[in-house]
């Protein structure tokens, strides 16, 4: 990024430059660690949503 350059102007800038490219994919990955005391974490964990099990593998396939 150039001094002075605004953030939308270095991204429009390096996707024509090079060496970025625009790729779609499935989202970021998100995690939630409750704080606090034991009771109050556990309290956390009953009232949150379980939501989706880890990621176990990447979205791209492995480069050969």
């Amino acid at each position: 990024m150039a001094p002075g350059e605004k953030e939308a102007d270095y991204i429009r800038r390096a996707l024509q430059e090079g060496p970025f490219r625009k790729m779609r994919h499935n989202g970021n990955h998100a995690y939630a660690f409750p704080c606090g005391t034991h009771s109050n974490r556990q309290e956390i964990r009953r009232r949150m949503d379980k939501g989706l099990p880890r990621p176990t593998k990447t979205d791209l396939p492995m480069a050969a």
